[in-house]
């Protein structure tokens, strides 16, 4: 990857829009707050979160410039700080909706990624830059969240009441920020390396299927690309992400029904 020439301007706002988020959370009584099992461990494990997201955007900084600072606004970036914020409070919604936003991408990235270790190949195309010659050891060991961020989650919630399935406002609110941001103030491609961070530009282009790409700009006006990849791809996140937590939901329930038997 390049150096940025230009972009000392972004830091702000890309910095303003992260801590943005993260105070709103923390300031927001989001939901009755439960009776939360082993609550020290759980702040704990939310501040190492947030201080695992600042070694990211640190990394990216010193090895990039400010050209890496585009990278910490990708939507699993943005989810880890709004997991980590419900973490802090204990506010199972908060880490749910954070999980919602990831669902779908972190299960195709795992495929992805399974597909290229062992055969070599990518089946959806959304991992495909691991692939690339120049990634940085240290940016590949960072990029490992796709496996372990929900697991943690989950482990977090299963005895705190499990996942709340009704994140579709807090997930389909996070898509209109980020993806509008990540279009005005991250260009498709910098000194020939592709960003379309968030896709906000397009559907990654490395996604092969062209049925996908129907409605990429300049082929569509970006406002109706904008409303497809909401509505398109929120419903199938969301759909993915509410028969995952209802699954989850049964196995939590029926796991604490054993323990209260004995």
């Amino acid at each position: 990857f390049p150096q940025a020439t230009s972009g000392c301007s972004l830091l702000f706002p890309i910095t303003a829009l992260r801590t943005h988020l993260f105070g709103t959370l923390v300031r927001t009584n989001i939901m009755t707050t439960r009776s939360w099992y082993r609550p020290q461990e759980t702040v704990a494990v939310g501040w190492g979160l947030l201080l695992y997201n600042i070694l990211v955007a640190c990394h990216r900084y010193y090895l990039r410039g400010f050209f890496g600072l585009y990278y910490v606004l990708w939507a699993c970036n943005v989810a880890m700080l709004i997991g980590a914020a419900g973490m802090i409070l204990k506010k199972a919604s908060v880490i749910s909706v954070s999980v919602s936003i990831v669902t779908l991408p972190h299960i195709l990235w795992v495929v992805d990624a399974l597909s290229y270790t062992f055969f070599g190949t990518f089946q959806t195309g959304v991992a495909s830059y691991l692939a690339w010659e120049n990634l940085d050891l240290l940016e590949l060991v960072f990029t490992l969240h796709h496996v372990w961020y929900i697991p943690l989650c989950l482990a977090l919630l299963a005895r705190n009441g499990g996942l709340v399935r009704n994140t579709l406002f807090g997930m389909t609110l996070s898509f209109c920020v980020l993806v509008p941001f990540s279009r005005f103030m991250t260009p498709l491609e910098l000194d020939g390396v592709y960003l379309n961070v968030n896709m906000s530009h397009e559907i990654w282009r490395e996604v092969e299927n062209e049925w996908v790409h129907i409605c990429d700009p300049p082929a569509v006006p970006w406002p109706v690309y904008f409303v497809s990849v909401v509505v398109v791809l929120n419903s199938m996140n969301m759909t993915t992400y509410y028969i995952f937590a209802t699954l989850f939901n049964a196995c939590v329930s029926k796991s604490n029904k054993k323990e209260h038997t004995n």
